[in-house]
């Protein structure tokens, strides 16, 4: 998980270290604060609001705590047959929440799954299957890994996906691709980088923030089928 300043921008959220959880770190004194979450298998966070998170809890589902009283729920439970595995993304109007879990539990699938929190439940919009062996690579690094965004109207998920070659080897680069949150055919959105990760679009809809490498950090101008609806 990547540092993560709340909504007013007072404390940064930061994994603990040892025992495990978050912290909180004023922005401004660089004091740490209690620790929530402790010894929980904890993957990544969203905000909700000034008091609240969502997080992935491996071993119980997408969680929502409230920081300032400790208090957490459950607000979509992980099963045996379909565990979570990574990434958590909040919609712009913050009604969705996008997720991936591994069908069936195998780790050569991956399902985008989007959470109403009206009360319509968790629905797949896309299933990726990779029955080819794969070589030289870690079985995840070939499935779709939410990489934790929308864009800005809130019509299209992004993700990443390594693509695996006929003779059974991993591309090295990664591409980008977006997926209307209504479900439909995911399509390439021309981004293509070594260890492509953490894609942040920019406030004005146009241009994403991308980190490759570990520590490489550009910025790309989206295609015009997914940005235009934002330049109205």
């Amino acid at each position: 998980m990547n540092p993560r300043f709340t909504p007013d921008g007072r404390y940064v959220l930061v994994r603990a270290a040892g025992q495990g959880g978050l912290r909180l770190v004023d922005a401004g004194t660089g004091q740490e604060s209690r620790t929530w979450l402790g010894d929980r298998s904890l993957g990544d966070v969203e905000w909700d609001d000034e008091d609240h998170l969502f997080f992935i809890d491996f071993d119980r589902g997408i969680g929502r705590l409230n920081w300032r009283t400790g208090a957490d729920e459950v607000v979509h439970p992980t099963t045996a047959d379909a565990p979570i595995t990574r990434g958590i993304a909040l919609s712009p109007d913050k009604q969705r929440i996008a997720f991936t879990v591994a069908p069936g539990g195998h780790a050569d699938a991956s399902t985008i799954m989007i959470l109403d929190r009206g009360g319509k439940g968790a629905h797949a919009i896309w299933t990726e299957r990779q029955s080819r062996p794969l070589i030289g690579a870690p079985l995840l690094s070939a499935v779709p890994l939410l990489l934790g965004e929308w864009t800005r109207d809130g019509r299209t998920v992004l993700f990443a996906r390594t693509e695996v070659l006929p003779n059974g080897f991993v591309r090295a680069s990664t591409d980008l691709w977006g997926i209307a949150a209504d479900g439909g055919v995911p399509q390439r959105l021309g981004l293509s980088a070594l260890g492509l990760r953490d894609v942040r679009p920019h406030p004005d809809g146009v241009r994403v923030a991308y980190t490759y490498s570990d520590t490489h950090t550009e910025t790309w101008i989206l295609p015009d089928v997914l940005h235009s609806s934002s330049r109205r």
